[in-house]
């Protein structure tokens, strides 16, 4: 059963993969089957702006190598407009599905400080109807592009929070916007 069937009838598992050191690829995906079975792989995109594989790409070779759901973290820190639909088309062609939309930790944050500058050229909520619109065939102009995407969009969503009320209002927001499903962190309940 994939994790969209899932999702609503059983209980969804899934997991980060931790960081890959460069492009030390192999050694991840030894650690990424140690997971399974899983539900799918979460994969970062430079968390704490420290460099990182881009996580598209590694999802794809997961998907390839362990024949199991990859949800590449998206960010809207690094890319362009223009940028962000040119990755995505490539995402769908290597055959990603699933895409957790995220807003990215600020560079100032990596090893690369002042250096490294943020586009932030969209918010999660413009970035969830960006996928929404390439699932149905339009740009970010509403232009036909050529074929359709079939993302499933995640966002996160935390259970945890001190003020549960903001946290359900952006929730409603990214449904709104048009987030198929919400992943948290792990939490435990007595």
């Amino acid at each position: 059963m994939t994790l969209m069937k899932k999702l609503g009838k059983k209980f969804v598992v899934t997991t980060e993969l931790g960081p890959v050191k460069g492009v030390q690829t192999d050694e991840s995906l030894e650690k990424a089957g140690a997971y399974l079975p899983l539900d799918g792989i979460n994969i970062h995109d430079c968390p704490m702006g420290n460099l990182r594989i881009n996580a598209t790409m590694m999802g794809a070779l997961i998907q390839n190598r362990l024949n199991i759901n990859a949800i590449p973290h998206y960010t809207c820190r690094d890319r362009s407009l223009l940028g962000t639909q040119a990755d995505l088309l490539g995402a769908h062609a290597m055959g990603i599905r699933h895409i957790l939309v995220t807003t990215g930790d600020p560079p100032k944050h990596g090893p690369f400080g002042e250096i490294s500058k943020a586009v932030y050229n969209y918010n999660t909520f413009e970035l969830i109807r960006l996928i929404k619109n390439l699932n149905s065939g339009l740009d970010y102009n509403d232009k036909e592009y050529g074929g359709k995407t079939a993302f499933n969009i995640s966002c996160t969503a935390l259970p945890t929070t001190r003020d549960m009320d903001r946290e359900i209002s952006r929730m409603e927001k990214k449904i709104d916007a048009g987030a198929d499903f919400f992943q948290t962190q792990v939490v435990y309940d007595a």
